[in-house]
């Protein structure tokens, strides 16, 4: 258990094999692990704030709760610099769905700043582990809804290139008629998601979907949709 405070060097170099033993190790007796932390609060607050550890709390949002007051805004400023760690860190909010709203509001400051080298695109492994999470909660409506906002937020051709690719092309086939609605709608009305060059094949892909979900479907209020997958 000592593991979790990730101080050493030897575990510095074993970060990935210690981040799964804390998954095994939890997943086995979550409540007893729970009950040493307790008893020794301080000791398991000085923890070594790596990547894998962010990914752990996210799985065990108890954890960050039982620690204190110094360690938490150590690990609120080190989310807080890369976007897609704050995007798996639901863990310092009440609930999924209040984590939703947030990651939309600083998606959309990001946007406004512009990603770059030292503020990074959504990455795929993260915007991964945040669908399974809300999947694993019952909550695939309030995660398609991210996916839609971020590809209709797009702000410019390659955004929308590699937005695409992370939040829409492997969870199209997920989306029913209401998240297909919305998503034309926010295709329509963002020329960035439908005058790029990729659009012509990407936008196929969501046609395809809505013909199999919809079966008959009126395309004729998203006339720039229709035009890009021609």
């Amino acid at each position: 258990m000592s593991k979790i405070r990730g101080a050493s060097s030897e575990c510095n170099n074993n970060r990935l094999i210690n981040y799964k033993s804390l998954l095994h190790l939890f997943s086995k007796r979550e409540d007893k692990f729970e009950e040493i932390i307790k008893k020794e609060i301080d000791y398991y607050s000085n923890i070594d704030f790596y990547e894998y550890m962010i990914f752990f709390l996210s799985h065990y949002p108890k954890v960050y709760k039982l620690l204190n007051d110094t360690a938490k805004p150590i690990i609120d400023e080190k989310i807080n610099s890369d976007f897609n760690l704050i995007l798996i860190s639901w863990f310092n909010k009440d609930n999924l769905k209040e984590h939703k709203n947030h990651v939309k509001k600083v998606f959309d400051k990001k946007t406004e700043e512009g990603f770059d080298s030292n503020n990074p695109r959504i990455d795929e492994k993260y915007f991964n582990h945040l669908w399974n999470t809300f999947i694993s909660n019952g909550l695939k409506k309030e995660v398609i809804d991210l996916c839609v906002y971020f590809y209709g937020s797009s702000s410019c051709y390659n955004d929308a290139n590699i937005l695409f690719e992370v939040v829409i092309y492997p969870y199209i086939n997920k989306f029913e008629k209401d998240d297909l609605k919305k998503l034309l709608k926010n295709i329509e009305s963002n020329s960035q998601t439908y005058g790029r060059n990729r659009a012509r094949y990407d936008h196929r892909l969501i046609k395809e979907q809505c013909d199999n979900v919809f079966k008959e479907f009126d395309y004729d209020k998203y006339k720039n949709f229709m035009r890009s997958v021609k």
